[in-house]
């Protein structure tokens, strides 16, 4: 599933390697930083979002 693509290492390289060759990997990286807000405290998260 694209769910486990995302979330398996060895298949989020594949597909990151797959999306830089064709020049659409923003959308990835997106999805990636977004995610990585779940971890961030509250106090940083404002200064996480502006920046992405």
């Amino acid at each position: 599933s694209f769910e486990e693509v995302l979330t398996t290492s060895q298949y989020i390289g594949h597909f990151r390697q797959f999306l830089q060759e064709h020049n659409a990997d923003g959308a990835l990286l997106f999805i990636q930083e977004a995610e990585s807000l779940r971890t961030v405290e509250p106090k940083r998260q404002k200064a996480k979002i502006r920046a992405i």
